[in-house]
């Protein structure tokens, strides 16, 4: 069965730039797919970008804006019925795009699917499974309806990278979030309430260990943001099904008296661990 052909959408900008490269090439080993084309979003970046060849699309900012915005803005250039958005620094595992490319065509009614990560020491030569998603993410994501309402809670389906979604039905659900963190935590239940999704314990992404990112908020505003999005999200989407509207909430309740004080924490204690780790190399310096 021909796969459908896919976009990916990156976005760079300042230290950033330096991992575009190797991101690239492993987008470029993958087989068995059909990559039609590669938007690179240039969020007004103070490096600049590297030569890129002529099949690549480069949409500049004037200024820089949220990752949640840029990946939007590259979304918008899409016109392949699959894409995948893509960490600059986190690489792929060879067949990942071949493997998702298959289950989506295999089943044309997925509104996404996606594999799970390895944490990833380059400078190491060191991998393995990363906590999340979490056990019972693999245990419910053949349940839609559940999938939905719990990850409303708590964020556990993998959008990036190792991921491909259905154009069109990112679009209908409203896209990113405005937000540096947790941008697709409500694109992600946009989803969930438009399709199933298959979430594959098979690692696709190597996601790279390294604590000055985005993905370690130190105080509690962003992930506060993230989700308070979600929330607007569930309750505005019109696609959002009532069961998963009469835990709004509760999930209020969990994010402000448990979930960010929990995020917080488990972010501290894994970047400390990274930092550990990395005592005696220079990536953490290089960054």
């Amino acid at each position: 069965m021909r796969s459908e052909p896919i976009s990916v959408v990156l976005v760079a900008w300042d230290n950033y730039v330096r991992f575009l490269p190797e991101c690239l090439d492993t987008i470029a080993a993958q087989t068995d797919c059909a990559i039609e084309s590669i938007i690179v979003v240039d969020n007004a970046s103070s490096v600049a970008l590297p030569a890129l060849d002529a099949g690549f699309e480069i949409v500049p900012t004037e200024e820089r804006i949220s990752l949640g915005a840029a990946r939007n803005l590259g979304l918008s250039r899409v016109t392949t019925p699959l894409v995948c958005f893509f960490d600059v620094d986190d690489c792929l595992m060879p067949g990942t795009f071949g493997f998702l490319a298959r289950r989506m065509s295999e089943r044309r009614d997925l509104a996404s699917c996606a594999c799970s990560l390895l944490r990833w020491y380059p400078s190491l030569d060191l991998t393995f499974p990363h906590w999340w998603p979490d056990r019972v993410a693999f245990s419910l994501v053949g349940n839609t309806s559940l999938f939905a309402i719990r990850n409303m809670f708590i964020h556990q389906f993998p959008m990036a990278c190792a991921a491909l979604h259905r154009t069109a039905l990112c679009l209908d659900a409203g896209g990113f979030s405005d937000l540096e963190y947790g941008e697709d935590w409500a694109l992600a239940n946009g989803l969930l309430c438009r399709g199933p999704v298959e979430l594959h314990r098979r690692p696709g992404r190597l996601y790279r260990a390294h604590v000055r990112t985005l993905g370690f908020p130190i105080d509690a505003a962003p992930v506060t943001a993230a989700c308070r999005a979600i929330r607007a999200r569930a309750s505005n989407d019109p696609r959002s099904p009532q069961a998963l509207r009469r835990f709004l909430p509760a999930a209020r309740l969990y994010h402000d008296h448990l979930l960010v004080n929990k995020i917080l924490r488990d972010n501290r204690r894994e970047a400390a661990d990274i930092r550990a780790r990395l005592s005696d190399s220079h990536e953490e310096a290089r960054f």
